[in-house]
């Protein structure tokens, strides 16, 4: 079997999934300030305030998309209690607004497997981004602001998690599926 070795070279353009969780046990306050500890979340959205999430990304994603070497980057944003239709919801990433055009969403009001349902209920907002609005080296800010909330539900609407993902392909011209004939 083939693994992926430590040297920044060879990991460079390797796929890669940035991740921000809910802490599912309990984590104080002071802990976020050690390395590699995530950023506390979930977050909760009030009408008109936008909440910021920190986003460390390593990729040099300007430089490799000169190269022609991404295939897509995807910024998803898990939001709890939430139903789009109900409520105004702006995505910014570095101060760069995500347009509804690149948005996909993916409701997850209830599921239920073998095992039981599934939480938290809510929306994934899905950004297929384009290379105007691609995060940069270092510490990058995802902010999330309810413009308009449904003032007949009283639930307080959060941010569960945030995840960016990033896939490459192998030379600048090669895709992963070709054309099927």
């Amino acid at each position: 079997m083939l693994r992926m070795l430590g040297h920044p070279d060879m990991i460079s353009t390797a796929d890669k999934c940035y991740r921000i969780r809910a802490s599912m046990g309990r984590q104080e306050p002071s802990d976020d300030w050690l390395p590699g500890v995530p950023e506390s979340l979930p977050k909760t959205l009030e009408e008109g305030n936008q909440v910021e999430v920190r986003l460390r990304v390593s990729d040099d994603l300007s430089r490799r998309h000169a190269e022609g070497k991404v295939s897509e980057v995807r910024l998803r944003i898990r939001l709890t209690i939430h139903e789009p239709s109900l409520n105004d919801i702006r995505v910014e990433l570095n101060g760069c607004a995500l347009s509804d055009s690149i948005r996909q969403l993916s409701g997850h009001t209830y599921r239920l497997y073998e095992l039981g349902a599934l939480h938290p209920y809510g929306y994934i907002y899905d950004f297929v981004l384009t290379p105007d609005c691609f995060p940069e080296v270092g510490d990058n800010t995802v902010g999330v602001t309810l413009k308009k909330a449904d003032t007949a539900i009283d639930a307080a609407i959060q941010i569960h998690d945030v995840d960016l993902s990033i896939r490459y392909r192998v030379q600048r011209h090669f895709e992963d599926r070709p054309i099927e004939y």
